[in-house]
């Protein structure tokens, strides 16, 4: 009879995978949700739209005021500023 001759195998742990990846992942992530934008939902329609691009044109003041007159009480505005300095 002829010797089978074993080769030694090496196990491969998943946690030598996941861990390396798992930090790029996570900075993936942590970029997709700093970057701002507003979404908004006309029935059917899904409009995404960039507030950088909002804030770059001018625009912000417009955007809040229109906010603040259709949400009323829902909308809380965070910022220092005051929303009509953009108009004036």
């Amino acid at each position: 009879m002829a010797k089978v001759k074993k080769e030694k195998s090496i196990p491969i742990y998943t946690e030598s995978i996941v861990l390396p990846v798992l930090p790029l992942l996570l900075g993936l992530y942590c970029i997709y949700i700093a970057v701002p934008s507003l979404i908004i939902e006309l029935e059917s329609q899904k409009h995404t739209l960039s507030l950088e691009d909002i804030y770059k044109d001018g625009r912000m003041g417009i955007l809040e005021i229109y906010l603040k007159e259709k949400l009323r009480t829902r909308f809380y505005d965070n910022c220092p500023h005051t929303p009509y300095e953009n108009l004036l």
